[in-house]
């Protein structure tokens, strides 16, 4: 797939087409790409912190979750054990809302894998941004995760590219057993194919003083 290899390693952008990246608040950016195989289409998205890589996931053709990597190539999330009621985007932006519900089996990388439910809703606000040439659609989104004893709650806004029909993150507010901390990432700007610093591992927005 253009997701692993057969040893279970991330690999490069095999069978990928860069479609934008999105500079955004918080010194943080994302890179969206269209992968395709004689099986399928995939969604890879890459996310940078600081000018580093630290995330990559891939969705299906509807933005179903398939696969979560960290910085390190290790998975993150290793698999679906219970795909209940999962995402789609075709139905969040026929209806303006959609729900899911899934069972994971996801690995901290500190204590053994474990089973984790998510459940949320995803639902179009109305409200537009115009960026990089195209329109973006704002999508407000809620999802608790419970892992064990843990309980993560996250909200806050994702984007939907109208131009290319894919995916990306803006800023959320995440609370880890009552732990809350802002996750920034409002878009700035959208680079697409000749824009300088299309693809590239750079962030621009408040990464601090210039020394």
């Amino acid at each position: 797939t253009a997701t692993a290899d057969e040893s279970g390693q991330l690999v490069p952008r095999e069978h990928c087409t860069p479609l934008y990246t999105v500079q955004k608040r918080g010194c943080v950016a994302e890179h969206v790409l269209r992968c395709e195989t004689p099986d399928r289409v995939l969604y890879r998205n890459e996310f940078v912190e600081d000018g580093a890589l630290m995330d990559v996931t891939f969705s299906d053709a509807d933005y179903e979750f398939v696969d979560e990597w960290n910085a390190e190539g290790l998975k993150f999330i290793l698999g679906l054990v219970d795909n209940r009621d999962p995402f789609s985007l075709s139905n969040l932006r026929n209806t303006g809302v959609d729900v899911f519900d899934q069972t994971a089996m996801v690995d901290m990388q500190i204590v053994a894998p474990r089973e984790a439910t998510i459940l949320g809703d995803a639902r179009l606000t109305g409200e537009t941004l115009a960026l990089g040439g195209g329109v973006l659609e704002e999508v407000s989104v809620r999802a608790t995760l419970n892992l064990s004893s843990m309980e993560i709650w996250m909200e806050g806004t994702s984007y939907v590219d109208r131009t290319t029909g894919t995916m990306f993150d803006g800023a959320y507010r995440m609370s880890i057993d009552g732990f809350d901390e802002e996750l920034p990432g409002a878009p700035v700007e959208v680079l697409r194919d000749g824009d300088r610093g299309f693809m590239r591992n750079i962030t621009l927005f408040d990464c601090g003083e210039p020394g």
